[in-house]
């Protein structure tokens, strides 16, 4: 008979560590809050990680926490993949359809999408998935589904991932000294993008900004499929060390300030209070980082597509969102209605912070698949997004 399952989901980031606890029911759809934790980060930056013994403790410190928040002892997690040397390529894969009544088989499909795989990586890159947009028959475009068409050439436009491989490894070993066996590894804009984005945006056409601690992830979505994954090397931090550097003041004043009174809307802020004050000189210096993060993030959008086809708008998600005026930014960058994201889809998380979608994310991809096949072996998570994704 089958069992409800716990779902942990591990989001390793530079500015924190975060362990979010879920319960899968047999018998119900949707997932159940069990517990959370969250610790500060030691060990990793926005350069990668170079203490794994650190990096453990901090993980640890995480798991222990939600463990102890809902009474669970946690052995397996899914883990978040997401560095500034995290690459998503466009490719095309070809080959003639092997079957002499030009009836496409399994094996055509395979190896089409095989194809899609010879492709030049960044040096110390390591290939880790395809993510197939569209098939192509003959010419003919907009193909979900190739099986048993017949034609003599068989196409695939996909996104090719990879990812830095020492960067893997020692996240590996993190997971590993911290007593935790990885039950699949996940691409942190993915997972973001699960949680934070309706499947109407992603339909319609939207972009999914993550402003993290150091990073920002960006997930494009046209046609309810990711048409381009980034990350790059700015985020929230970045705003805080402009702070302490205009106010010549401590890092941890600078990030309190950010934190109470920090907005990037100048004109916004009324008042003749000292606080109004210090909020408005703030705000000179937060608005043109922010825009600066936004606008690489456009830069990183329009390498596939314009402001036209994004009707959905943007979603931002991570610490970042939650500086006041950050969606009046974005609308300002990409001219698009702007929103902020919130984890969706588990039953009894409170939470409507912004930081957690990433961790929300992670348990609804590993419940995607486990839905009505509990105690199956389970298989990548990349064999799991392809069936999202190759119908």
């Amino acid at each position: 008979m089958a069992r409800s399952r716990i779902i942990t989901g591990l989001d390793v980031g530079v500015g924190s560590v975060k362990a979010l606890i879920v319960r899968q029911s047999a018998q119900e759809e949707g997932l159940e809050f069990l517990g959370l934790g969250e610790c500060q980060t030691e060990g990793m930056n926005k350069k990668g990680i170079h203490d794994v013994n650190r990096l453990a403790r901090s993980i640890r410190l995480a798991l222990d926490q939600a463990e102890k928040s809902c009474s669970e002892k946690v052995d397996q997690v899914y883990l978040n993949i997401g560095e500034s040397r995290f690459v998503s390529l466009p490719s095309h894969g070809l080959v003639s359809v092997s079957r002499a009544d030009g009836r496409i088989s399994q094996e055509d499909v395979n190896r089409v999408i095989e194809a899609t795989q010879s492709i030049n990586l960044p040096p110390n890159n390591e290939f880790w998935g395809v993510l197939v947009r569209d098939f192509i028959v003959d010419g003919q475009g907009g193909i979900e589904r190739p099986l048993e068409m017949t034609g003599t050439r068989l196409e695939a436009e996909a996104l090719v991932l990879s990812v830095f491989s020492p960067h893997l490894k020692k996240l590996k070993e993190a997971v590993a000294e911290a007593g935790c066996q990885i039950e699949d590894i996940i691409a942190t804009p993915l997972a973001c993008a699960r949680s934070a984005l309706t499947d109407q945006q992603k339909e319609r056409g939207s972009v999914l900004i993550d402003i993290g601690h150091s990073l920002t992830k960006v997930a494009v979505y046209q046609e309810g499929k990711p048409a381009h994954l980034a990350i790059f090397s700015l985020g929230s931090s970045h705003v805080t060390d402009d702070i302490a550097v205009g106010a010549e003041i401590e890092i941890s004043e600078a990030e309190r300030l950010k934190k109470e009174i920090g907005s990037c809307l100048e004109s916004k802020i009324s008042g003749r209070t000292e606080e109004s004050r210090q909020a408005r000189k703030l705000a000179k210096v937060i608005r043109p980082r922010m825009e600066e993060i936004l606008e690489v993030a456009y830069q990183a959008v329009t390498t596939v597509c314009q402001r036209q086809d994004l009707p959905a708008g943007v979603v931002l998600t991570g610490g970042g969102a939650k500086i006041k005026g950050a969606t009046d930014c974005a609308r300002k960058v990409f001219k698009l209605i702007a929103k902020r994201g919130v984890p969706r889809g588990v039953a009894g998380l409170e939470t409507e912070d912004p930081a957690w979608v990433t961790a929300a994310g992670l348990v609804l991809l590993a419940a995607d698949e486990e839905a009505g096949t509990l105690g199956m072996k389970r298989g990548s998570w990349f064999r799991r997004l392809m069936r999202h994704f190759i119908p």
